[in-house]
C-alpha cells in the first residue's frame, strides 16, 4: 500500500546559472510524516523534457529552465504522485 502523502518540500531554491536567463530549481524531497528525506525520488517538469532524481541525501536540481511557471511532479515508487507550481523570475 501506497503511503498517503508523498512528499512536502523543506527547502525549494530558485537560483541564476551561468547561462544568461537560465534558472534552476534544487531542494529535499522529504516524508511529509516523518520528515525523513526521500533517495530515489524522481522530479520532472511537466510539459518539458528536464528532471531529476534525489541523491542519496533526498537533494535534487533541475538547471536550465526559462523564468516562468511551472509544474513539478514528484514520484516515488512508495508514495503517492503530487505536484507544485513554481514561478521563476
Amino acid at each position: 500500500m501506497k503511503r498517503c502523502l508523498l512528499i512536502a518540500i523543506s527547502i525549494l531554491f530558485v537560483s541564476n546559472t551561468l547561462w544568461a536567463g537560465k534558472h534552476s530549481i534544487s531542494g529535499y524531497v522529504v516524508d511529509g510524516k516523518t520528515g525523513e528525506t526521500i533517495i530515489g525520488a524522481n522530479i520532472v517538469v511537466k510539459s518539458t523534457t528536464r528532471g531529476a532524481a534525489t541523491d542519496g541525501n533526498g537533494y535534487f536540481v533541475i538547471p536550465g529552465l526559462q523564468p516562468g511557471n511551472y509544474t513539478l511532479n514528484f514520484m516515488h515508487i512508495a508514495y503517492e504522485k503530487k505536484s507544485l507550481a513554481v514561478q521563476l523570475i
